[in-house]
Order: C-alpha cells, then structure tokens, then sequence
C-alpha cells in the first residue's frame, strides 16, 4: 500500500541522515528523496540552512511547520530546530494550489528533526577535527597535522611523480619570544 511504501521511504531518508557526518550529503539525501513521500504530486524539495528568515518563516511560531497557498501553488516550511534554536528550514513547494494531506506536514518534521540533529552532529564533529589537529593557544596546527600532511604529500608527489621540499628552521632563543607574547 502507499501508506507502507512511505514508510519505507522514511526508513531510507532516517538512515541517510542519520548516518552521516557531511552536511552535504544530509542535504543530497532530504532534497532527492523527500518528494516521493507526496506521491504523484509534483513537488519540489529545499533544504536551507542556518537561515529559515530567507524562506518566510515566522520565529514567534515556534517549530510548527507552515503552509502557505496561493496561485504560485502550496508551500510547506518547516523550520530546523535543536535546543529551541533555528537550524534553516525545509521548503516543500507544490505546483498545483492544493492543500498539503493531513499527515504530509507532520512526515517532513519527522525529517525535519533528524536533520536538524545530524547537521549539529556534523557540525560538532568538524569542531572536534580541528581542535584536534591545532594549538588551542594559537590556533596553529599541531605536531600531528604536520605528519599526516607530510605523509599525504609524499603519497601525491609519488603518485604524480613530482619532487618534494621540505624546509625546517630552528630559531635560537625563540622560546623567550613565546613566553613573553
């Protein structure tokens, strides 16, 4: 039945999203596959992030989604919300000037709702990437980024058949520098 092949559209777009630290594929996931639980209807999918004023929505309104119709057709937003704070929004736009069914509204905040959770996880993943890989002082990179940069440029250089430099520099009595400032 329809009703079970939504479903299990919804299982595919969950585990997508669910399983992913790139934003970029979170958004390729929602955006190619969140029309076909309309059906027939042509629909056009939006996934904006960290801005849900550029599509209209209301922040009084909470995280309730919002539909709107007129002779354009119907749109559907629902706001992207973790922790009471606004992630962007999804934007399901209809050619035909019909209302969304009952229960359409409530499967994309499902999804809503897992994106909005696996876009703060990528997020916080990429934080911790960098912190581990700089000086939280200075913000430089660390020991070991320099390695594993060295070694992924070594792979380059051989695979491209290319020569590789490598210029290191003492600095005698730098350490009175860094102390100091």
């Amino acid at each position: 039945t329809w009703r079970n092949q939504r479903l299990v559209r919804m299982l595919e777009i969950s585990r997508i999203v669910g399983g992913s630290l790139d934003p970029g594929e979170v958004v390729d996931a929602v955006c190619s596959r969140l029309g076909d639980l309309f059906g027939d209807r042509e629909i056009a999918v939006e996934l904006l992030l960290d801005d849900p004023g550029a599509v209209g929505t209301d922040s009084s309104r909470g995280d309730r989604p919002v539909e709107t119709i007129d002779d354009g057709g119907a749109r559907l937003v629902v706001p992207l919300r973790t922790k009471g704070r606004s992630g962007g929004a999804i934007v399901v736009t209809g050619r035909v000037a019909r209302p969304f069914n009952k229960d359409e509204p409530e499967l994309v905040q499902i999804i809503a709702n897992q994106v909005a959770v696996a876009i703060e996880n990528a997020q916080l993943y990429g934080r911790l990437e960098e912190q581990a890989i700089t000086d939280g002082l200075t913000g430089l990179y660390n020991h070991r980024f320099f390695y594993d940069r060295l070694k992924s440029e070594i792979t380059r250089a051989r695979r491209y058949g290319l020569h590789l430099s490598l210029l290191m520099l003492d600095l005698d009595d730098f350490k009175s520098v860094n102390d100091r400032f």
